[in-house]
C-alpha cells in the first residue's frame, strides 16, 4: 500500500511538472503506470487486478488533467505575448502621434497635478517637459497670454477646473489658447483614472486642435448674417439684431426706417441684371455712408434696404434721418458708361411706440412703406393707425381676390369705341369689374395693383380675353373688342400660344381682337419684340396705350410694329379750353405722327362736345368717352348695337 501511495503521488507530481511539455509528461506517465498495472496483473492477490484497472482510470484522468493544463498554460502565453505586442505597437504609435500631430496627450493625478504631458503641448504652453509635471494643468494653460477681455477663454478654464472636481468622464470642451501669434481652439477630453474602490486617482485626456472646424463655423455665421451682393447685414442678421434690441429690458426708442428703391425691376430689365447689382451696391454704399455710426444696415433681399437706429431717438430725428436718406439717393450713380437716376420710398416705424416685437415693428414699417409708394412714391411715411387700417384692408382684399374667380365675382363691361367723322361703333374695349359682395362693383383701379403683387394678374388676364373673344362673337362682323394685356402677360412665354387656342376655341377672327399694351411692357425689348411678332403674326392688332405718358413712347414706334395709338386723357382733358394753344399743337403733333406711320389714331377720355369737335378738327381717327357711351354691360351692348 505504502508502495502504491508513492507511485500515485510520483505519477501526479510528474504530470504536473511536465504539464508545460506534454510530451515528455505522457511518457512519464505511460511508463511508471504501465509499470505498475504489469507489477499488479502478475501478483497472485485476488485484488490486485482491481487495482489494476483503478490504476488504468487514474492514468488517463492525469493524462486529461495534464493536457487540459497545458492547453490552458499555452492560451496564457499566447494571450501575453499578443498583449505585449499590441502595448509595443501602441507605444510606438502613442509616440509616432504624439511627435507628429497637433493633438496632445495629458495625464494628472487625482489633485490634477500633471504626470504626463506631450511634446506638442508643451509646444503650445512654451515650458520644458520637467517644468510642466507637477503643476495644475489648468494653471498651466492659464499661464499663456491674453486679452482681459477673453471671456470665453476664463469661462472654458473655469468649467475645465469643475469638470476636474468632479469624476465623470467629458468630452468636446472647446478652449480657446493663443498658439504665438495666432488663437487656436482646442476640444479637451478626458475619463477619470479609478481605483478598485471607485476612487479617482487621476485624469487621462487628450486635446485636439479644431481651429480649422471653428473658423469654417465663424466663416458661416458670417455668411449667414452677411449679403454677399453688398456686404451689409442680410436679412438673418439683421432679425437677429432687431430681436436683440427689442429683447431688452428697459428699452429705448430707436427707429426701424424700410427702404426700398422705387421701379428698380423696370431699370433692371432695361440696362441688365450687371447694372442692377452695381446699382445696388452702389445704393448700399451711399446709404451706408449716410447712417449714423451705430446704426445697423441690412439688405433685406432685392431693392429692398433696412435701417435700424438703435440710439434713444424722437420722431423729428427719425424722420430727419429718413428724408436724408431719400436725398442721397436723388444724386444720380455713375455705372460704368451708364448714369442711372433712381428714387426710393421710406417706411418708418418706432419701437415700442408701434411695436413691441420683431414681427409687429416690421409689419408696421412695411405698412408705411406701401403707404409711401401709394401715395406716388420718392416720399416717407410714417405709420399711424390709419396706415394699418388700410395694410388690413387690402391684405383682407387680397385673400378674397384669390377667391373671386372661383366664385365667378368677375363682369366685364364693355365701351364703344366710334368713328371720329361717321359716328358709328368700330369696336369696344373689355372693362374688367369685381362684383364684391361686400364693397360694391370695383373699378379696376381698386384691385389690379394686388392682383399683380399676388400673381393673380396672368390667369385674371386670360379669363378676360376668353370672355371678351366669346361675347364678341355675336358683335356685328365689323366690330373689334380691344383687351389690355398687362405686363406679365405680354412676358408669359405661353401667351402666343394662349391667344391663339382662345381665337380657336371661340371661333373670333384674329383681326377683329385688338391688344392694348402700355409702355412699363416693353422694358425687356428681347423678350416684347418676340411676344409681339408672334402676335402679329397670329393676325392680332396691337395698340400702344396711354401713349405720350412714358419717356421712350418715340422709340418703341421705331422699335416695334403697332396698328394704333391710344392718346391719353391727360392729352385730351386740356382741349376743353380752345385757346390753349400749346395743348392743342402737342395732340396735332401726336395725330400727325400717327399718321404719318400709318397708324390708326383713337382718344379716350372724351368728356364733353368741346374735345370731341377739337380732335376730329385735328384728325383724330376714333373717339372713346363718357360723352360719347358709358361702359355697358355686355346684354345692354347687345341691346344697343341691335337697336342702333
Amino acid at each position: 500500500l505504502l508502495i502504491g501511495l508513492i507511485t500515485c503521488g510520483v505519477l501526479c507530481s510528474g504530470a504536473l511538472g511536465f504539464s508545460r511539455i506534454p510530451q515528455i509528461g505522457l511518457v512519464w506517465v505511460g511508463v511508471l503506470g504501465a509499470a505498475n498495472i504489469a507489477t499488479l496483473l502478475c501478483s497472485p492477490r485476488p485484488h490486485d487486478t482491481t487495482v489494476a484497472l483503478a490504476m488504468v482510470g487514474y492514468l488517463l484522468v492525469l493524462a486529461k488533467d495534464m493536457l487540459v493544463s497545458s492547453r490552458g498554460f499555452v492560451r496564457r502565453c499566447e494571450a501575453e505575448f499578443e498583449a505585449e505586442r499590441q502595448s509595443h505597437m501602441v507605444s510606438l504609435m502613442l509616440s509616432e502621434f504624439e511627435g507628429s500631430s497637433q493633438d496632445w496627450f495629458w495625464e494628472t493625478d487625482a489633485q490634477g497635478r500633471l504626470t504626463h504631458a506631450s511634446p506638442r503641448l508643451c509646444e503650445v504652453v512654451r515650458l520644458p517637459h520637467d517644468a510642466l509635471l507637477g503643476r495644475s494643468l489648468t494653471e498651466v494653460l492659464a499661464l499663456l497670454p491674453t486679452p482681459d477681455a477673453d471671456r470665453e477663454r476664463q469661462s472654458a478654464l473655469q468649467t475645465l477646473t469643475q469638470r476636474l472636481q468632479g469624476r465623470k468622464p467629458f468630452r468636446d470642451l472647446v478652449v480657446p489658447l493663443p498658439v504665438g501669434t495666432e488663437r487656436h481652439w482646442w476640444s479637451m477630453g478626458a475619463r477619470p483614472l479609478l481605483d478598485t474602490h471607485g476612487t479617482v486617482q487621476g485624469w487621462r485626456g487628450l486635446g485636439t486642435d479644431v481651429t480649422a472646424l471653428r473658423r469654417h463655423e465663424q466663416e458661416l455665421r458670417r455668411l449667414a448674417h452677411t449679403d454677399n451682393l453688398t456686404g451689409q447685414a442680410s436679412r438673418h442678421g439683421f432679425q437677429q439684431r432687431l430681436r436683440g434690441h427689442l429683447a431688452q429690458p428697459d428699452l429705448p426708442p430707436f427707429a426701424l426706417l424700410m427702404v426700398d428703391l422705387d421701379s428698380f425691376k423696370e431699370l433692371n430689365d432695361a440696362h441688365g441684371h450687371a447694372i442692377g447689382d452695381a446699382l445696388l451696391q452702389a445704393v448700399a454704399q451711399r446709404l451706408a455712408g449716410a447712417v449714423p455710426q451705430d446704426a445697423m444696415l441690412a439688405r433685406l433681399g432685392g431693392d429692398e434696404f433696412a435701417v435700424v437706429s438703435p440710439q434713444e431717438i424722437t420722431v423729428a430725428a427719425a424722420e430727419c434721418l429718413g428724408h436724408q436718406l431719400l436725398e442721397v439717393l436723388r444724386q444720380p450713380f455713375q455705372i460704368g458708361m451708364v448714369q442711372v437716376e433712381v428714387r426710393a420710398s421710406l417706411g418708418l416705424a418706432l419701437a415700442p411706440m408701434h411695436g413691441q416685437d420683431d414681427v409687429a415693428l416690421l409689419r408696421a414699417a412695411d405698412m408705411a412703406l406701401y403707404a409711401a409708394k401709394a401715395a406716388g412714391r420718392d416720399r416717407l411715411h410714417l405709420y399711424d393707425h390709419a396706415t394699418g387700417q388700410r395694410a388690413q384692408h387690402r391684405a383682407l382684399l387680397t385673400r378674397e381676390l384669390t377667391q373671386a374667380l372661383a366664385l365667378e365675382q368677375f363682369v366685364l363691361d364693355y365701351q364703344l369705341v366710334f368713328d371720329a367723322n361717321t359716328g358709328k361703333p368700330t369696336g369696344a374695349e373689355a372693362l374688367l369689374r369685381w362684383a364684391h359682395p361686400r364693397l360694391g362693383r370695383l373699378a379696376p383701379g381698386e384691385f389690379i395693383e394686388l392682383a399683380e403683387e399676388s400673381g393673380l394678374i396672368t390667369t385674371i388676364g386670360t379669363w378676360v380675353l376668353r370672355s371678351a373673344c366669346s361675347e364678341a362673337v355675336h358683335w356685328p362682323a365689323h366690330l373689334r373688342v380691344a383687351v389690355n394685356l398687362s405686363v406679365r402677360q405680354l412676358r408669359d412665354a405661353q401667351i402666343v400660344r394662349d391667344v391663339q387656342q382662345i381665337l380657336t376655341d371661340t371661333g373670333l377672327p384674329a383681326a377683329r381682337l385688338e391688344l392694348e399694351i402700355t409702355e412699363s411692357a416693353l422694358a425687356d425689348e428681347t423678350q416684347a419684340r418676340t411676344q409681339l411678332s408672334g402676335l402679329n403674326a397670329l393676325g392680332v392688332r396691337l395698340a400702344l396705350d396711354d401713349f405720350g405718358t412714358g419717356y421712350s413712347s418715340l422709340s418703341y414706334l421705331q422699335r416695334f410694329r403697332f396698328d394704333r395709338l391710344k392718346i391719353d386723357r391727360s392729352f385730351v382733358l386740356p382741349l376743353r379750353q380752345p385757346d390753349n394753344v400749346q395743348q392743342v399743337a402737342l395732340v396735332k403733333a401726336v395725330i400727325d405722327m400717327a399718321a404719318a406711320l400709318q397708324l390708326r389714331c383713337t382718344a379716350e377720355g372724351i368728356e364733353d362736345d368741346a374735345q370731341a369737335e377739337a380732335l376730329r378738327r385735328l384728325g383724330c381717327d376714333e373717339l372713346q368717352g363718357f360723352q360719347l357711351g358709358r361702359p355697358m354691360e355686355a346684354t345692354q351692348l347687345r341691346h344697343h348695337l341691335v337697336s342702333a
